[in-house]
């Protein structure tokens, strides 16, 4: 905030001598606790708000200097319910919520007159206007009245100077881009309406007895609806939005329904306008009609198209012809409250001369708008609308935009449709979540190695390199945390022109959740869901050298980077993650065996020591395993020669080796007790030759670690631990066996004895503590000497592979984007279905199915995005879901999430409140049985490049890609029909199963057709997808243009299939979707240009069915 200086006595005479824009008597609250409401006589003079004490007669003049000042910058203006002052409103400061002004007006006027009064009073007011105003001249001269001042005057212009902006500001411009700044102020401005509208109607709109156009033929039509605050001055006034373009019809009846909020844009004493054009039948009507600044008077208008690389008055500028306004109505606001549900008829008149009817039907809304999701800490999630018909858990989806429309069905009847696109809350979360869990594994890694030791000099260099490595990695990490952080709470969207923004490189381009509801006349509502979002894919390095796969399967003679099935990698990172599992089983049971014994519970001490007995014989099992064996014989083979021979002594306590000679910096004996004179193997389980103790110091490079300096023997540390385990159970056995009879002796010698105030006499744990430390010394010998080789066989499997830190990194970005889209799609379906009890057994028994289609070419720089889509979302399938109750301090948050484990083997857990996971049926599920993950992908290009890779014959990667998802698709439809088979599944579920089976035979026969840009078989993928009740996913390269057409399409065929939509509506309805659906919004917020990017070569070869409404594109010409 800056600074203002000014002498209070000179402003105390300016304002009881200035000629004031606004004056009037108010009623303003004092600031203190309790006190009341005060008449003040308020002066409003440019950006400055005075008020002064008035007397009995309401006069001020006399009073003196004013009471108080107030500055009307960075406020603004809120509703304020009150019960006995209905026309109440406060003045808020951004940044400051402790001080606010709470004022009372005496009548509706004169409240809308001091809110607009007070909006145009500050400098951001008057830039807006100035804005207005120049745009206007600009449409009616052709020329920029400022252009020779040097002046800009776009909205969000000079916001913050440069130089006070620090890295973080800088970052959230860039990441918040232009169009979206814009945006969010229009939002913000709008918040006053929005706090004081009341409530809100849908206008059916339809026309009768239009006139034919001078052709003799039936008119195309739009209508457009205006509001004005007051009948009497049509000065001031706001488009609501228009209808979609009905073409030759006298009786036109319009599908967009358009929304209506009584308030302060539409007061209910405001006017609304219906104004019905005739449209060229060759013409294109664009969104600039409620845009446009352009004059509309009773004869033709003519209105420009947007063409956002052409200025405006350029006269190359593509123009579109409205051929005349056929017509006019006008209605009152009051008149809309009154006769909700009932159809007005207006009569339209151009002049004296009627020209038809408009009829309007209004009807009143269900308050569906809800606010957006609140992140009250990291990424814990507030409940919006816990009764919403869309799902049980809490909604993720944040500043919505929806649509509403009215299609026919074969039924005589029409079906409402909402159409609604939102942003995930998961958009920047799980990214910052999995880059914690990326740190914390390459954390864990480093320190393993610290472990490893002396090496011979070639391995040494090789380790050296590796750590430098993962210290790069975690550092470059943890400055994306740190960058993510700083934008998490004001963005939570990536548009398309920030893909190489290397800030936000593991955020997913353009996620939003799509949704569409369905509402037929007298039947409950349908709701399908789904996710777009631009290809998983590395824009910031770039698809010189292709994708990940391609890269990939150049690298596939290093071992570490063959499949995740078959790779030795995968076994090694395996073997890791399961010694650590036990390790920490082990402490469990330790643990509780230690207060079983001190509570004396015999039962609960078997139990534990039953538990200690396994985990150490699964340790032993996995300990002879090759890969383990391997990797200890790898390590010792990579030790120095002097190592080696300095191994064969019996202890450490003789002469210093040639190790300390060479590293007299890095070596630090330690004189350990020696064995000396002991003969054969040592049973006594202590010393180091039963124990693998290590027997040097050694500096690793950053501290010193402990080393085995000879070689290990896991025969003898095999027999140690099983000789101190069974010396454990004995006395487990024995302490359990006092207590029993302990516990007998107390009943017989004490009447009313009870369990609960058992005192033993002799506290046992004292006896097993050092047997248990015995064995816990063995076995974390066991496990150190274990860990450390297999860290180091991984080292020794990536030394063969070329760029290891880009594949690294490149996967961990593909790989971040695709999760972020897979856990939405999780949450999307499973709050759905989250009472199924047939689904949630599907989803713990065969997995849960994610289907991802893609749009993209198989040529040029899209192939490469295919490639590290493709790796993506196969690796998808190393992701489980877990479900669990939500405790500790944020348990009020009603829901929350968490990752864990590690590249190979990560773990989502959805944290939900006792209330929502009480409501889960699936008793498995609800005590933390994961679930699997079954991703496919199938891909289609459908734009100019396909047509050319094509001709050229490239389409193998698309072929192979498709041919591996339609197995992988033909496997879980197998297990799905296990499953619909069993005894749990009824006649229903049983019909699922054989419609799932015809339409898998369906798309093998029409992917068999080797047709081009084979539309149809993405569509009975899609279809087969949510019979199976599986996530869907579509996504192009920047998820916007094609995607649109699939989505759109995708939700027509829904409606004809499922809703009985008319089979001559169809085409209509698709271009209505695409022409005034929620898709043009996505543009919008990813260009700043509400049109789609296509140009007339990439419409002349778009399939038929994927072709948007001309006037929809940008620029076809």
């Amino acid at each position: 905030m800056w600074g203002m200086k000014f002498n209070e006595r000179e402003l105390a005479i300016w304002s009881t001598t200035l000629v004031a824009d606004r004056e009037g008597l108010l009623e303003k609250k004092g600031a203190g606790r309790g006190q009341g409401y005060k008449q003040r006589w308020f002066r409003l003079k440019g950006n400055l708000l005075f008020y002064f004490r008035v007397d009995d007669a309401g006069q001020w003049q006399e009073t003196g200097e004013p009471l108080g000042m107030i500055i009307l910058e960075r406020c603004r203006v809120d509703a304020y319910a009150h019960e006995t002052r209905p026309y109440t409103f406060a003045l808020k400061f951004e940044n400051d919520d402790s001080r606010s002004y709470l004022l009372s007006a005496s009548s509706q006027q004169e409240l809308e007159g001091w809110i607009i009064a007070i909006k145009a009073a500050s400098y951001e007011g008057l830039r807006t206007m100035l804005y207005k105003l120049q745009k206007k001249l600009m449409s009616l001269t052709g020329e920029d009245p400022l252009l020779d001042k040097g002046v800009s005057m776009a909205p969000g212009a000079g916001d913050a100077s440069p130089s006070l902006r620090n890295k973080h500001t800088v970052r959230r411009s860039a990441y918040l881009r232009s169009p979206q700044i814009d945006r969010a102020k229009r939002i913000n401005s709008l918040q006053v309406f929005n706090q004081i509208t009341g409530p809100q109607y849908e206008l059916s709109l339809s026309c009768v007895k239009l006139p034919l156009d001078d052709s003799g033929d039936p008119p195309s039509t739009l209508v457009r609806i205006r509001s004005y605050a007051s009948p009497h001055d049509k000065d001031a006034h706001s488009t609501l939005s228009h209808t979609e373009v009905v073409k030759s019809c006298c009786n036109p009846s319009y599908s967009h329904l358009i929304l209506m909020e009584v308030g302060l844009l539409c007061p209910e004493s405001g006017l609304l306008e219906f104004e019905v054009f005739s449209v060229d039948s060759a013409t294109v009507v664009r969104d600039e009609l409620e845009r446009s600044t352009c004059p509309i008077n009773q004869g033709n208008v003519m209105l420009r198209a947007a063409s956002p690389d052409r200025d405006s008055s350029s006269p190359e500028h593509t123009e579109l012809r409205i051929g005349r306004r056929m017509g006019r109505a006008e209605c009152l606001v009051r008149t809309i409250s009154n006769t909700e549900g009932k159809e007005l008829k207006l009569a339209l008149s151009e002049g004296s001369l009627v020209c038809g009817f408009l009829h309007v039907l209004p009807l009143k809304l269900e308050d569906i708008m809800t606010s957006s999701p609140k992140l009250s800490r990291r990424n814990a999630i507030r409940p919006l609308d816990r009764g919403s018909p869309l799902g049980v858990l809490p909604p993720i989806m944040s500043h919505p935009i929806r649509c509403h429309f009215s299609f026919p069905a074969t039924d005589q009847h029409k079906m409402k449709v909402i159409e609604e696109m939102a942003e995930s809350v998961f958009n920047v979360q799980v990214p910052m979540e999995l880059l914690r869990c990326y740190s914390k594994e390459d954390r864990t890694h480093l320190e393993e190695l610290y472990t490893i030791g002396a090496l011979d000099e070639t391995w040494l260099r090789l380790l050296q390199e590796y750590q430098g490595m993962l210290f790069e990695t975690i550092g470059s990490y943890n400055h994306a945390l740190k960058e993510l952080e700083s934008v998490a709470d004001t963005c939570g969207f990536k548009p398309s022109v920030q893909k190489k923004d290397i800030a936000l490189k593991f955020v997913p381009c353009n996620l939003h959740v799509q949704r569409m509801r369905v509402q037929p006349e007298g039947r409950g509502e349908k709701a399908y869901a789904m996710v777009t979002l631009g290809c998983p894919a590395h824009h910031l390095d770039g698809f010189k050298n292709g994708g990940l796969k391609r890269l990939l399967s150049e690298c596939r003679s290093s071992p570490s980077f063959i499949s995740r099935s078959e790779g030795k990698a995968s076994t090694v990172k395996t073997s890791i993650a399961g010694l650590q599992e036990i390790q920490k089983h082990i402490c469990h049971y330790k643990n509780a065996l230690f207060r079983a014994c001190a509570n004396a519970w015999p039962q609960d001490m078997n139990d534990a020591i039953i538990g200690i007995s396994k985990q150490v014989q699964r340790l032993l099992w996995q300990m002879q395993s090759s890969v383990v064996t391997e990797a200890i014989e790898g390590l010792i083979m990579a030790r120095p020669a002097a190592m080696g021979e300095k191994g064969e002594g019996t202890g450490g306590g003789s002469k210093r080796g040639t190790l300390q000679k060479e590293n007299k910096k890095q070596s630090l004996k330690r004189h350990s007790v020696a064995v000396g004179g002991a003969k054969g193997p040592c049973t006594c389980g202590k010393c180091c030759r039963c124990i693998p103790s290590p027997s040097d110091w050694v500096w690793n490079g950053c501290q010193f670690v402990q080393v085995s300096t000879r070689e290990w023997k896991l025969t003898d540390s095999c027999e140690s631990v099983q000789r101190s385990l069974v010396a454990l159970v004995e006395a487990v056995e024995l302490a359990t066996m006092k207590v029993v009879d302990q516990q007998h002796e107390a009943v017989a010698s004490e009447v009313g004895y009870t369990l609960t105030t058992f005192q033993p006499s002799y506290v046992w744990s004292s006896d097993l503590i050092p047997l248990f430390s015995r064995l816990n010394q063995t076995l974390d010998g066991m496990l150190r000497v274990a860990i450390s080789s297999l860290s180091f066989s991984l080292v020794q499997l990536d030394s063969y592979v070329q760029g290891l830190k880009a594949l690294k990194r490149r996967r961990d970005v593909v790989f971040s984007q695709a999760l972020t889209s897979l856990v939405t799609c999780f949450y999307l379906v499973l709050s759905q279905h989250l009472t199924d009890a047939h689904f949630l057994r599907q989803i713990r028994e065969i997995g849960f199915l994610v289907q991802y289609e893609s749009l993209l070419s198989s040529l040029g720089d899209e192939s490469g995005m295919l490639e590290d889509a493709y790796v993506g979302v196969l690796e998808l399938g190393n992701v489980t879901f877990q479900l669990a109750e939500l405790q500790g301090p944020d348990a009020d948050e009603k829901f929350d999430f968490h990752l864990s484990g590690t590249r190979d083997c990560l773990t989502v857990q959805l944290l939900l409140d006792r209330a929502y996971l009480s409501s889960i049926p699936d008793e498995k599920l609800r005590v933390g049985e994961r679930i699997s993950v079954v991703p496919v992908i199938f891909t289609q290009g459908v734009n100019e490049k396909q047509t050319l890779a094509n001709f050229k014959q490239h389409i193998q990667l698309q072929e192979e890609i498709n041919l591996e998802s339609i197995s992988a698709l033909s496997d879980y439809v197998e297990k799905y029909q296990q499953l619909m088979a069993g005894p749990e599944s009824t006649g229903i579920h049983r019909e699922q199963a054989a419609h799932a089976e015809a339409l898998l035979k369906a798309l093998k026969q029409s992917y068999a057709t080797h047709k081009s840009k084979n539309i149809e078989f993405l569509l009975k993928v899609g279809e087969l997808c949510r019979l199976m009740q599986g996530g869907r996913l579509v996504c192009c390269k920047s998820g916007k243009d094609r995607t649109s057409m699939s989505v759109t399409l995708e939700e027509c065929c829904l409606l004809r299939n499922k809703h009985n939509l008319l089979d001559s509506a169809f085409m209509t309805t698709l271009q209505t979707l695409r022409s005034h659906g929620t898709r043009l919004e996505n543009c919008l917020k990813n260009t700043g240009h509400k049109c789609y990017h296509f140009n007339q070569l990439q419409l002349m070869l778009l399939p038929r069915l994927l072709t948007p409404p001309l006037y929809t594109c940008r620029d076809p010409e």
